[in-house]
């Protein structure tokens, strides 16, 4: 009743209007004769009100959770704990929020004092459970970041350790030392129990040893400087000392002083880590030496057939390559892996026989063309470098201009014509040159004035495109005549003759030094060297015969094909076997 008559009396003081509203309804339940409605009312007025208090409550305590909520989703990165600045701060913003919490605790007006206590004493409860918590997880971290460094500080001393070479004991013994202590400072930071930290640097230790065995075994094995058989004695003894029970006992014993203990089981273990792992080992080892042995076996026989096949190649190239440069002693080289100078080709009877199905009389006749390469590029050169010397100098003859080719044919030859002449001719072929000239003007030297008339008259002609057939109606009647008789010696085919007789006059009057003025006024200079009697068509007409047989005369000269391997056989096969001879 207490709460509807402040109901009645907001209303009659007008406390509860608003506006121009009047609310009526409680003076209507005031007035109904059935008074139970209040009482209801009254109690639905409370519970709403208790309602409202324990929302307001409840939303505070939701966003206190809700703080947390996002202070852990901020700090969630388990990295945090790994880096000291990252985990500081952390640190610190726990303890602000934890301050901002208890502010807010203080000034909300729906807790009455002792709930603010209790619940305070809770926050600070869960505050200590939570830092405590996060040193935690910070020194798991702390105690795995020391534990993985001195585990690596450990395995490092034992990969160390493993590059020793088994021989050096003292070396061993310190590494050894290094890795028990690293192991018992771990075992001091994890806990660990005594057997816990022997077992962990008992297969350390036993580890290394067999490292020490492997590496030098690879070591053996991958050596280029030592051979095969050096390599299988150097794992023989190895293999020795391996088996010698001695030394493996002293090996364990030795294990077992280091970790300080007597332990049988340990014992054991280091027997079986260090006897039997070797010995694994280095069987292994031996099987792969023998398969090393057995490859390089099956590489040195390969090896063996390529070096045959290339050398089989190489001799097919260079009998191939001597055929198309029909150079009779490079192949005679590579078929018989001998060397045949030209002194020995032209002074042994039998040498030409090997290399040629012609004999000396042919080569050697001055009125056939058959020819037979018997110098080598090498003399060819220093013949030419000589020829060449003389006729920069200016000094010599035409004849004396080539004394030089003259000279190593007859030495060669040792006075033998036949072999003189054909010298001759592959010299003169081999440069371009008719033999003939060479043939008939070792007697009459008019043979390489001509022949160089032609070969000067036959540059200009090339060059400048003069024609002298082509401008003959300009000449007197007297020359055109001298000029077509000419031509017609030179060959019956009147275009050929016109051509020759075009580079004969022209170098005549090359090699008397008068070509510019001739090509200032041809006509000129060609009426006089075809019609004066004392001066030009005199000599002309004497060197026809010459110029002729050296140019659209000439023999036809060609060398004989080298004397191939199946030539010869299917000669023997017709002939009683020759006698031997020191070029076969």
């Amino acid at each position: 009743m207490e709460y509807m008559e402040k109901i009645v009396s907001n209303e009659r003081t007008g406390a509860n209007i608003s506006g121009i509203h009047v609310d009526t309804a409680p003076s209507k339940l005031l007035y109904k004769p059935d008074l139970d409605g209040l009482a209801i009312l009254e109690k639905i007025a409370k519970e709403t009100e208790a309602l409202a208090l324990k929302n307001k409550k409840s939303q505070f305590m939701l966003e206190i959770e809700q703080m947390d909520l996002d202070f852990k989703e901020k700090w969630n990165d388990p990295n945090v704990y790994e880096d000291d600045e990252q985990f500081n701060s952390m640190q610190a913003e726990a303890k602000e929020l934890e301050k901002q919490k208890f502010e807010l605790l203080q000034k909300n007006k729906f807790f009455n004092l002792e709930e603010k206590n209790t619940l305070k004493k809770k926050m600070d409860l869960t505050y200590q459970e939570r830092t405590i918590q996060r040193v935690g997880e910070r020194n798991k971290v702390y105690i795995r970041r020391e534990a993985e460094r001195t585990q690596a500080i450990a395995q490092q001393w034992e990969a160390i350790g493993a590059k020793e070479s088994i021989y050096n004991e003292s070396r061993t013994k310190e590494i050894q030392e290094n890795i028990i202590e690293q192991y018992q400072s771990l075992g001091k930071l994890l806990h660990d129990t005594p057997e816990e930290v022997q077992n962990k640097t008992a297969n350390a230790l036993a580890r290394m040893y067999n490292a020490q065995v492997q590496n030098e075994l690879n070591s053996l094995l991958s050596n280029p400087n030592m051979s095969l058989t050096t390599k299988e004695n150097k794992l023989k003894q190895i293999e020795n000392i391996i088996n010698n029970d001695k030394y493996s006992d002293k090996v364990i014993d030795d294990f077992m002083k280091r970790l300080g203990t007597t332990d049988e089981r340990t014992k054991e273990f280091l027997e079986v880590a260090t006897k039997q792992e070797s010995r694994k080992v280095l069987n292994t080892f031996k099987t792969e030496l023998n398969r090393v042995k057995a490859e390089e076996n099956r590489i040195a026989r390969a090896e063996a057939r390529a070096r045959k096949e290339a050398e089989k190649q190489r001799k097919h190239e260079e009998k191939m390559y001597a055929l198309m440069q029909n150079d009779p002693k490079a192949y005679y080289k590579a078929v018989t892996g001998k060397k045949l100078t030209t002194q020995e080709l032209v002074s042994n009877p039998l040498a030409l026989g090997y290399v040629s199905d012609g004999t000396w009389e042919e080569y050697g006749d001055i009125n056939n063309g058959k020819a037979f390469a018997i110098l080598s590029s090498s003399e060819i050169s220093e013949i030419n470098r000589s020829v060449n010397y003389r006729k920069k100098e200016g000094m010599y003859t035409d004849i004396e201009i080539f004394e030089p080719v003259f000279d190593v044919a007859r030495t060669l030859s040792n006075g033998d014509i036949l072999k003189e002449t054909a010298i001759l001719k592959d010299y003169a072929m081999r440069n371009g040159i008719n033999p003939k000239v060479f043939l008939q003007g070792r007697n009459n030297p008019e043979y390489f004035r001509v022949n160089d008339v032609m070969r000067k008259g036959n540059a200009v002609v090339n060059e400048t495109g003069f024609s002298i057939n082509e401008n003959k109606d300009n000449l007197s009647r007297k020359a055109k005549k001298n000029y077509e008789t000419i031509a017609a010696r030179f060959s019956d085919d009147e275009e050929l003759g016109a051509l020759m007789a075009d580079q004969y006059i022209v170098g005549v009057i090359a090699k008397s030094g008068n070509l510019d003025k001739f090509k200032a006024d041809p006509e000129r200079f060609l009426n006089k060297a075809l019609t004066e009697e004392k001066r030009g068509y005199s000599q002309i007409k004497k060197d026809i015969e010459i110029a002729t047989s050296i140019s659209s005369k000439r023999v036809d000269y060609k060398y004989d094909y080298i004397k191939t391997e199946k030539t010869k056989q299917k000669k023997e096969t017709k002939k009683e076997q020759p006698k031997k001879s020191k070029y076969i």
